[in-house]
């Protein structure tokens, strides 16, 4: 089981948004990571769903089936759940059942996607 970490926080250079994440296994050694800076100024759930659709080309490619995903974002989880998919294939998550299991607007917690 590995963890992965996703920034959905807004970084720009020159008017370009960054996408990151990392992936950890359970002692947090570093696994694999990931940045790019993207083709223009995105919003947060955009680059969390960029992250995300990333996220499961490495774990398919890796043939890896189970992995809890860290995020900040309220949103990002509950708007794939209402089909709100952005950009992402959906054909990736055949083989994947992806919940949330922690979304709380009172308690300043991250998100939590077992996937």
């Amino acid at each position: 089981m590995y963890r992965a970490y996703i920034d959905g926080a807004s970084q720009s250079i020159n008017n370009r948004s960054t996408l990151a994440f990392s992936i950890t296994d359970l002692e947090n050694n570093p696994e694999y990571q990931f940045y790019e800076l993207l083709d223009k100024k995105r919003n947060c759930t955009e680059i969390e769903m960029l992250a995300f659709s990333r996220l499961m080309d490495w774990l398919l490619e890796n043939e890896v089936n189970k992995i809890v995903v860290y995020t900040e974002s309220n949103y990002v989880f509950t708007n794939w759940r209402m089909n709100k998919a952005y950009s992402l294939n959906k054909n990736k998550f055949s083989r994947f059942i992806v919940r949330l299991i922690g979304n709380s607007n009172k308690e300043k917690v991250v998100n939590l996607a077992f996937a």
